[in-house]
Formats: C-alpha cells, structure tokens, sequence
C-alpha cells in the first residue's frame, strides 16, 4: 500500500493482480519473501512491514492445472507499505503496474482485512 491507501497491481496477461513469485534458498521468511518480490517483479525499492504485521493478512489457498499436473498454490498476503514515488515511472508508463484504490481490491476478504488493520492502527 502507499499513502494514499491504494495497493499494488501488475499486469498479468490481460488482468491485473497482485505481485506474486516463488520464495529462494536465500530468502529469510515469507514476508522476506514479499519485499524481494516487489523489488524484483515491479520495481519497489523502498518498501517496508508495517509494524505489528509479522503474519500474513490472508493465505490463499488454489488448486490449478500446471505442465506437470495439479497443484496446490498457495498465496501469502502481507501488508507491506511504500512511498508512491518509489515505483520506478518506467513500469507505470511501460504499463506493467498500477496503483489501485483499495476499494477495487479483486478480493474481499484481502479489502476488509486490510480495512479492519488500517482502523486498528490509527486508533
């Protein structure tokens, strides 16, 4: 999320979606993961947790077809925060990622979670 509340979004074929990637050998932790992935796959370079945020938001859970069969995929959903400005332009302009309001968030159980943690903050 960056300060004005709205959520990441790349490109993904002919949809948007989240920033999504497999975890390496060198990564820490799952939310390590997440950091990485978004300075890799969309050009976030200064990208933080928020404080109180160590578990994941929602784990998403999908059965999918792959070259080698079915699978379970699994996706885990931090909140993670950024400067807009720390979006590289070029990804902007090139048309690979987006800022989207939270509002229009393609999962409502991710929107209310992000929602009731926003509210439990600024108390």
């Amino acid at each position: 999320m960056d300060e004005q509340e709205r959520v990441l979004a790349v490109r993904n074929g002919t949809r948007w979606s989240f920033v999504e990637d497999t975890p390496e050998e060198s990564d820490t932790s799952l939310r390590r993961t997440s950091i990485r992935v978004l300075e890799q796959n969309a050009g976030v370079y200064d990208a933080w947790a928020v404080p109180g945020s160590e578990n994941p938001l929602l784990i998403e859970v999908s059965d999918i077809q792959t070259e080698a069969g079915r699978r379970l995929r699994y996706g885990f959903r931090y909140h993670l925060r950024a400067h807009s400005g720390a979006l590289l332009p070029s990804m902007v302009e090139l048309g690979h990622t987006r800022w989207v309001p939270l509002g229009e968030l393609g999962s409502p159980l991710l929107n209310t979670r992000l929602q009731d943690q926003l509210a439990a903050v600024s108390l």
